[in-house]
């Protein structure tokens, strides 16, 4: 454990992880988690709860063709391919292929008058419907009516969602949307649930999500949950600079022990990401200890569960963070150059993108590097989803053991001078002697 406590030092005394930390910190108070600004109550009758899916096509829908209608008109959709933001502007083939979709998925309302040759009487409006098979886009991108005998332009705004539509036809509508705009878009089956057709909380379920609360949770496994939602967005970027300086101060600043037998590959690397995750953790075990020390006093030992906070911090944030650094370990070991840093602003960022206008509470995606849970309760959403969270957590851990046994064998082969890649020259490391 001699090269462990060596590393752990060095990262200790680094500005690089004060700073770090300096910056858990802040966002932790920033966020208001330390300490929670909120409190764990009863809920009263008629008041409002929040809002969950409701997964009821007959809500979905309309919202969803509306959405679809508006953004057609504009010829203006707002995507998130991969997580990252995107405007998507359809040309003039595709406008045409979008608009056989909006003509299947509408009718058209629209009132006409006529008066009788012989006097001023006007007969009462007539409404015609019109279906989607009468739609056609013009050569400057718009629909107009076709009727017998004449062609009537219209706004496509006023068009109106067909409720005759089925639900799986209306889903493969979307399905052709989606794909149409790249991917990404609030049209695909999975975002269609949790971005249309919300419906209130209602004070049965509020209730109910109380007394899981206290009954489940303690108290303080609610509040482990929602800061941990903020501390892994924190944790899912900031490990990967200290383990970025540490693999590069090594051309500067290096221990004898690094090129020589007295210690394998294996566990100099291993100590180093020990060390790396040790020093990680520290302030979440710490900012742990002081908030379950705090709810006690508000709520009483005999209340909450004092171990909820670090069961948390391992389940859930100890993946994110391992994930950081390891990315952080190979790639500045591979290169001798801080392009992980790089590489981990762009999982993070495409990460957190991902879960725009989702319901927060409907679940974790397959590789999900941060885990959200963005509210204090909602216990009973929790339980459901956690089976599908521990696989997660399990692959963002198998993730970081490829990345660090990774690390082991470009740090071995270049101990042994047998690994060199030209495109980092500077990278080549001498020989062991």
């Amino acid at each position: 454990m001699t090269q462990y406590r060596i590393e752990l030092v060095r990262i200790l005394k680094s500005v690089i992880y004060l700073l770090m930390v300096a910056g858990i910190v802040l966002f932790a108070l920033s966020q208001r988690v330390l300490p929670p600004d909120m409190s764990v109550t009863e809920p009263e009758p008629g008041r409002s709860y929040g809002m969950k899916p409701s997964n009821d096509p007959s809500l979905i829908m309309p919202q969803a063709a509306g959405s679809l209608f508006a953004q057609y008109s504009a010829n203006k959709y707002i995507t998130y391919p991969n997580g990252f933001y995107k405007v998507v502007r359809l040309n003039q083939e595709d406008r045409k292929k979008m608009a056989g979709i909006v003509a299947e998925l509408s009718i058209r309302r629209h009132s006409v008058s006529s008066q009788k040759s012989e006097g001023p009487t006007e007969r009462e409006n007539e409404e015609i419907r019109i279906k989607g098979d009468d739609l056609r886009l013009n050569d400057d991108g718009n629909l107009e009516i076709v009727m017998p005998g004449s062609e009537i332009p219209e706004d496509i705004t006023e068009l109106e969602f067909d409720p005759e539509i089925s639900w799986d036809r209306f889903k493969e509508l979307m399905a052709q949307a989606d794909k149409l705009l790249g991917g990404g878009s609030d049209f695909s089956e999975v975002w269609m649930s949790h971005r249309f057709g919300l419906i209130p909380v209602t004070y049965v379920e509020a209730l109910a999500d109380y007394h899981l609360v206290i009954s489940h949770d303690r108290l303080t496994g609610a509040y482990a949950r929602l800061f941990s939602d903020y501390m892994g967005i924190i944790l899912g970027l900031l490990p990967v600079f200290p383990a970025v300086f540490l693999a590069l101060s090594d051309r500067k600043d290096i221990s004898p022990v690094l090129y020589t037998r007295s210690i394998s590959s294996a566990r100099f690397i291993l100590e180093r990401f020990f060390a790396l995750t040790s020093a990680t953790m520290l302030p979440i075990i710490l900012m742990g200890t002081i908030l379950t020390f705090k709810h006690a006093g508000d709520y009483g030992w005999v209340n909450i569960d004092p171990f909820a906070y670090f069961r948390y911090a391992f389940f859930w944030l100890l993946p994110t963070a391992i994930a950081a650094i390891s990315v952080g370990m190979f790639f500045t070991t591979l290169t001798n150059t801080p392009i992980a840093i790089a590489i981990q602003l762009i999982w993070w960022f495409a990460d957190i993108s991902g879960g725009k206008g989702m319901y927060t509470f409907f679940g974790v995606r397959p590789i999900q590097l941060i885990p959200r849970h963005n509210g204090l309760g909602h216990t009973e959403a929790y339980l459901d989803y956690l089976p599908d969270l521990i696989q997660n957590r399990i692959r963002i851990m198998l993730v970081a053991v490829f990345l660090i046994t990774g690390t082991i064998f470009i740090f071995s082969a270049r101990r042994r001078g047998s690994l060199y890649v030209p495109v980092f020259a500077r990278s080549k490391i001498r020989p062991e002697v």
